[in-house]
């Protein structure tokens, strides 16, 4: 290659093109019948079922491909981490959250890939088991994409070997009308089946290969008509039937065939129209940035220039990495599907730009299509999901809403990091205001039901800055409910030691605490307009969240903090001081960019300049804030502690410093979060 890989992703930075605009829209606002309707492709490969595990072994999902996953190089954005704990889609309570989580942020159609081979059904159970008997399914409508492709092994093929066809695709009269019979016995007359135009609508993968194997477009033609008639003998609406077309020219192939619309699966760097050229001179590595200009492109001709409705696509990323074998070198060869180019850079704002003009166009076409489509829910192992996940948490999801509003715009609807869980909350009075230009530099604000300036909780969350989000347990359980003692409460999202490293920031650390600053600056010019009383704010967060909280404090931007009351934090980041406190520490050399903790250790000395400028212990200055601390044990210094990431050991030695620069600081040992709380009422 001509550009070494991590110089490559520094230059996208530089250049502005993994980085996102800023956006005003504060308010989620109600979803509107005018706008056209979100549908987002739902890959059923997450579940096991017989033809899987007789291809592949008992107990096979692809899930074992996104767990361990390897980066291919520095920066690389796997392995994935699902904020639902690898969800079953044939679990009826698993599916249920994705409807809650779905269904409240704005998507209005599951579109499920759907594999019938002459009457041989795989992955059928996904709808069947799932989809079909969730609770709540009725908050969710769904369709058929026929994947009519041959079924062949790509799941971590042997690169340069043929592929091993599992079960071919044959199209004829017949089969085609024994697919229509099931599908109205099992689909069709389901309530929650989507409908357009009153038609069910159902799409086809390979539209072209369709028309080609049913004889040409007039025996198409007559398989439509003879669909009608069963539909009416069913008494259902006939179908609205919808294929993939990639120009306007094979849109009015299928128009002529007597298809009603079109589509495109997902649109990729193979999209952007040199990316042959640019493959063959070493470049495999593609920005988000121009993917996305490609997709509007091929969107806007189709608006303009086909026959019949298109509906346009916006794609959340491309990286089918996880399905290749994890020792075949990145790049690859040549390109041989799962090998092949990436997207970098895919992130929530730009996702978001893509889907307002995608809106646009949708909503100003000549043959207006009813829906947008997203790819994809959940394409995991080719780097499309939209789904939580531990790097950018509800963010994607959070983007459809703001873009396409939602049914219950007063609520928000999330899933917590960790665990299977979503929950339910007030939609936050300001909400995602961005307080910096990348995507993770945002605030969410609730306000307090007050007539004066109110007292102000600004909350950092835990995850050891590589994992966690803005909306966590932490923040329901602990945080919100101040809300009615009349707090304003400001939670703060930020970046990530990874988002660092691919930024150049160094060390990783600077990049969470200098957030928590800025985020702090911008609640202040935020003063009057939110009702803030900036002589009563107080940090908050746990763990990770609870260090930065005192970094912050004893930084310029501390001087706007009265108090700081944070429940397990690290009190320092030197790695000999941490391990003269707990023999059990091994924690902190990610935020220094060192490989383990030894080597930390070890470079201790040369380090010692940086780690002064972010280990709390080192930084407490005579006149900070009033510090309070809690921790669920007692400390035994110099001992290895059950939870020594979250050592009470943190707190005496601390303490006694704060002491000697009579700076308040108060311990709670053997205490629950619940005791941080009440220190901020009794005390801001």
């Amino acid at each position: 290659m001509k550009l070494k890989l991590s110089k490559f992703l520094a230059l996208l930075f530089a250049l502005g093109a993994i980085g996102g605009p800023l956006f005003g829209q504060n308010k989620v606002q109600k979803k509107s019948a005018e706008d056209p309707e979100v549908a987002v492709v739902y890959y059923q490969h997450w579940m096991t079922y017989p033809h899987g595990e007789a291809w592949k072994g008992y107990g096979w999902t692809e899930w074992n491909f996104v767990k361990d996953a390897k980066p291919m190089f520095p920066g690389h954005r796997q392995p994935k981490r699902p904020y639902l704990n690898y969800p079953d889609c044939s679990n009826p309570a698993d599916v249920a959250m994705e409807i809650d989580l779905a269904s409240e942020n704005g998507v209005d159609v599951f579109l499920y890939c759907w594999y019938w081979y002459s009457g041989v059904k795989n992955m059928e159970e996904a709808i069947e088991k799932g989809f079909l008997k969730a609770p709540n399914n009725g908050k969710m409508k769904f369709a058929i994409m026929w994947a009519n492709h041959d079924r062949i092994d790509q799941f971590r093929p042997e690169f340069g070997k043929p592929r091993t066809v599992w079960l071919p695709i044959r199209h004829n009269m017949k089969d085609s009308l024994n697919v229509l019979d099931y599908c109205i016995e099992h689909y069709f007359k389901h309530p929650s089946y989507w409908h357009v135009g009153g038609r069910p609508y159902f799409a086809i993968y390979r539209a072209l290969d369709f028309i080609k194997q049913m004889g040409g477009a007039e025996k198409t033609s007559e398989f439509f008509a003879k669909a009608a008639e069963k539909m009416k003998s069913a008494g259902l609406a006939p179908i609205h039937w919808a294929g993939i077309a990639y120009n306007p020219e094979e849109a009015k192939i299928l128009k002529d065939a007597g298809f009603d619309s079109t589509f495109r699966y997902n649109i990729t760097m193979y999209g952007i129209k040199n990316h042959r050229e640019r493959i063959s001179k070493g470049e495999w590595i593609f920005n988000y940035k121009e993917v996305m200009e490609a997709a509007y492109d091929h969107c806007k001709t189709m608006a303009d220039s086909s026959p019949i409705p298109n509906i346009p696509i916006v794609t959340q990323g491309w990286d089918s990495t996880p399905r290749c074998r994890q020792n075949v070198k990145f790049p690859p060869e040549k390109i041989e599907y799962p090998y092949g180019a990436m997207i970098v850079g895919n992130n929530a704002d730009m996702f978001e730009e893509s889907l307002r003009k995608a809106k646009e166009l949708a909503k100003s076409a000549k043959n207006r299509p009813p829906a947008v489509l997203i790819n994809a829910w959940n394409e995991w192992t080719e780097g499309s999901a939209i789904a939580p996940e531990r790097r950018e948490g509800m963010e994607f999801l959070r983007a459809i809403s703001r873009v396409f509003g939602k049914r219950n715009p007063d609520k928000l609807c999330f899933a917590l990091p960790y665990g299977k869980r979503v929950s339910v909350i007030d939609e936050p009075t300001q909400s995602h205001v961005k307080y910096g230009p990348h995507p993770k530099q945002f605030i969410d604000f609730w306000r307090a039901k007050s007539e004066t300036p109110a007292p102000t909780v600004v909350y950092l969350h835990g995850g050891g800055w590589v994992n966690g989000s803005n909306l966590d347990e932490r923040l329901l359980k602990f945080v919100l409910p101040m809300l009615k003692k009349g707090f304003n409460v400001a939670s703060v999202e930020y970046r990530f030691i990874e988002d660092a490293n691919v930024d150049g920031v160094y060390p990783p650390v600077k990049a969470p605490v200098d957030d928590a600053a800025a985020a702090l600056n911008f609640l202040k010019s935020k003063a009057s307009e939110w009702n803030i009383d900036t002589s009563r704010i107080a940090l908050m967060g746990g763990s990770a969240g609870a260090c930065s909280s005192l970094i912050t404090a004893f930084s310029d931007a501390g001087s706007l903090v009265k108090m700081v009351s944070v429940w397990v934090p690290q009190t320092s980041l030197d790695p000999k001081q941490m391990r003269e406190w707990d023999s059990g520490v091994n924690y902190g050399h990610h935020a220094f960019m060192a490989k383990s903790f030894d080597a930390f250790l070890a470079d201790r000395e040369k380090l010692l300049p940086l780690i002064n400028k972010y280990s709390p212990y080192a930084l407490i200055r005579k006149g900070a804030p009033a510090i309070y601390m809690t921790f669920p044990d007692s400390p035994d210094m110099g001992e290895k502690m059950r939870d020594s990431v979250h050592s009470p050991n943190f707190g005496p030695m601390f303490k006694a410093k704060c002491d000697s620069l009579g700076v308040v600081c108060k311990t709670n040992y053997g205490a629950s979060p619940y005791q941080a709380v009440k220190d901020v009422e009794e005390n801001l």
